[in-house]
């Protein structure tokens, strides 16, 4: 009770800034010895063993709280650069923290597991407490769980691209998710390659290699169709020019289909949450054309509404505007704000809503 109240008393005029008082360190090491000493006091009525074991487990984890403070007070130096001295200074944590006990090495990584916004940062770590080994060291050590969770994650998103891309619904909703969810599986396949050592018939290296391989096909095979799915929600009417050649234009009378313009939408994002892991994910090439492709549709389209907007009398003037709209919110969905905003100002000069310049 005495160490509660010199806890609660330092409590009260403590800052953020602040070094953590004594009295906290005290208590959680009075903590873990009631847990592991007295362990019937906290668990629940009708407990079995397997309530003691966790309470034993978390006494384990308490014993680590002053290393793990440690750490845990320079979080933001782990996510940059390690250089010489913060990689001597964390093998040394952990290098402590195995003398607790036998396990006590991996409870400490397992923490600062649990501290991480980005999961798959925790490679670097390991990493880095592990001299860069390779995947056959890695794959065979106390540390070999947390690659392979890693890994069944990247590979059961895998699996899921592959069912929902593989799928004939004509609904491509998922589209708007799965680019984020793509680039998250490969920067964590990206932290496996540049921080372990992963040969090609390693246990690891192997499983990568197949990700990797997935990841393009699938990926390619949506980039092969986007500009279609694009031209697809555009309303067009095919019009002869001089009297023989067909050419196809906006059709200002017919709105843009609500499941198509969806669906372009979704495919747009797609391409846009792809961009940053295009390189590490076989694919830069063709995306790059793909971006290109679509740009030309859309500032196609863009024009010839402009040029209609600026020579054809008698429109519907909500209408065109609906559709106008309905092409800048395209734009926006893969280029950003700016070229949407450049959009609307082509629009705001035409001549659809300054008919005076037409008259003049």
């Amino acid at each position: 009770m005495q160490l509660c109240g010199e806890a609660g008393m330092a409590s009260r005029s403590l800052r953020d800034d602040d070094p953590t008082p004594v009295p906290f360190f005290r208590l959680v090491t009075a903590g873990a010895r009631i847990l592991r000493d007295d362990p019937l006091s906290v668990v629940p009525k009708g407990h079995d063993q397997r309530d003691l074991r966790e309470v034993s487990e978390f006494a384990h984890y308490l014993d680590l709280h002053r290393l793990l403070r440690q750490y845990l007070n320079r979080l933001p130096d782990w996510m940059g650069r390690i250089d010489a001295e913060k990689a001597a200074t964390l093998r040394l944590w952990y290098k402590d923290a195995c003398a607790f006990s036998e396990d006590a090495g991996v409870r400490f990584i397992e923490a600062i597991f649990a501290n991480m916004d980005d999961g798959a940062m925790i490679i670097k770590i390991i990493a880095t407490v592990a001299d860069r080994p390779n995947d056959r060291f890695l794959a065979e050590s106390e540390l070999a769980d947390f690659g392979e969770r890693i890994l069944l994650l990247a590979e059961e998103r895998t699996d899921t691209f592959k069912r929902l891309m593989s799928s004939k619904s004509k609904d491509l909703g998922f589209m708007a998710e799965a680019g984020a969810d793509i680039s998250r599986c490969l920067m964590a396949l990206m932290g496996l390659e540049q921080y372990i050592e992963l040969a090609r018939d390693g246990p690891w290296g192997k499983r990568v290699a197949a990700a990797h391989k997935t990841i393009a096909e699938l990926v390619e095979g949506r980039l092969k169709t986007a500009a279609g799915h694009i031209q697809g929600a555009l309303p067009m009417k095919s019009e002869k020019v001089a009297g023989r050649v067909r050419k196809d234009y906006p059709d200002v009378r017919t709105p843009m289909d609500e499941a198509a313009t969806t669906n372009a939408k979704a495919m747009l994002t797609f391409l846009k949450d792809i961009k940053h892991t295009a390189s590490s994910g076989g694919y830069a090439s063709l995306l790059t054309k793909t971006v290109q492709e679509v740009e030309t549709v859309l500032d196609g389209y863009m024009d010839d509404l402009i040029g209609i907007a600026n020579h054809d009398a008698g429109l519907d003037v909500e209408a065109v505007m609906t559709l106008f709209e309905g092409v800048i919110d395209l734009i926006e969905a893969l280029f950003g704000e700016e070229r949407a905003a450049l959009a609307r100002r082509r629009v705001a000069s035409s001549d659809l809503l300054n008919p005076s310049k037409s008259v003049a």
